[in-house]
């Protein structure tokens, strides 16, 4: 009985191992969009663009960092500079050999700056970390990955949404 066990333990991990192989990897990759603040009386709509680098730790699971410049030149009548910083955990759902859906869920650091204008704080510096989630789609050939996403965060109504493309090593 332990002999047939064995045999079938062995099988099915020659027949997993390449399928489990071919999902996992370091990832790289870069994007841009525009994102969104809604807090008060401020609206702004503005570009961003950033980098990430992830590990794909099988078909349904990826961890991430992600780094976004978040810039407006007209934010109040003053200068915004703001950099987005983001540790998370990537759930997927394949939906065949190349198109994912994903979900983000995990921690944003932001930091910014404002300069001139009507803000109540000229030249004010501020940072602020909150729990950051978002949505997207993958499609992904043989090394190369195009995504689009959605993110957003719970505590400055802080949204993104960005094209990218990424490799995978």
């Amino acid at each position: 009985m332990q002999w047939k066990a064995t045999v079938l333990a062995t099988a099915l991990t020659v027949h997993a191992g390449p399928g489990l192989a071919d999902e996992s990897g370091v990832y790289l990759g870069i994007k841009a969009g525009g994102y969104e603040v809604e807090q008060g009386d401020i609206d702004s709509n503005e570009f961003a663009f950033g980098a990430y680098a992830g590990y794909r730790y099988n078909a349904n699971l990826a961890f991430e960092l992600e780094y976004s410049r978040l810039y407006a030149d007209d934010f109040l009548g003053g200068d915004f500079d703001g950099y987005l910083t983001v540790l998370s955990v990537v759930p997927t759902l394949p939906l065949d050999d190349n198109w994912d859906l994903y979900a983000k869920l995990g921690w944003a650091w932001l930091d910014f700056t404002i300069d001139g204008g009507f803000s109540p704080r000229p030249g004010a510096e501020d940072e602020d970390d909150d729990f950051f989630w978002g949505l997207g789609a993958s499609w992904s050939g043989e090394n190369w990955q195009v995504r689009g996403e959605f993110q957003a965060d719970t505590d400055t109504d802080l949204m993104l949404y960005t094209l990218g493309i990424g490799y995978r090593f």
